[in-house]
């Protein structure tokens, strides 16, 4: 559901309630037991959709909040990185590289910042923990 269709949801078992609510109070006072029964029953399943409904929204609200966050965040670090040929960098104060290299692809495709590691096995080559993508030293070095 989206988010103004489960609000819509919750304001109209808002308003059945009220309606019924309503009914109940204008109405005479030789409603037969059952009767009475019936609207009460009416009423309280309407309430308990609205409140279904108003869960759902507080939900998607809450899940919009951490996304909000997450890419303010990320714009915060957009302006903070830099790309040098097949990786990223943390920019320092004066515009300087600092700390060890992070995967384009994993920062590029996923938004996520992981550092690239020295191979054990190949002395010259680093690979990515994350997405597996193998670089060579040599093409940081020299942009080849």
């Amino acid at each position: 559901m989206t988010d103004i269709s489960t609000i819509t949801t919750a304001l109209s078992g808002i308003k059945a309630a009220i309606d019924i609510a309503k009914a109940l109070k204008d109405s005479d006072h030789f409603l037969e037991k059952a009767e009475l029964k019936y609207k009460l029953a009416e009423m309280m399943n309407s309430l308990a959709d609205a409140k279904l409904a108003m869960i759902d929204a507080q939900e998607l609200i809450q899940a919009k909040d951490k996304e909000i966050i997450k890419l303010k965040d990320s714009l915060k670090l957009k302006g903070k990185l830099e790309r040098y040929r097949y990786v990223y960098y943390f920019l320092d104060d004066n515009g300087i590289k600092m700390g060890d290299p992070f995967c384009s692809y994993c920062y590029e495709s996923k938004n996520e910042l992981i550092h690239v590691v020295q191979d054990p096995l190949k002395n010259r080559d680093f690979v990515c923990p994350g997405c597996k993508t193998v670089t060579d030293w040599h093409r940081l070095d020299n942009g080849v």
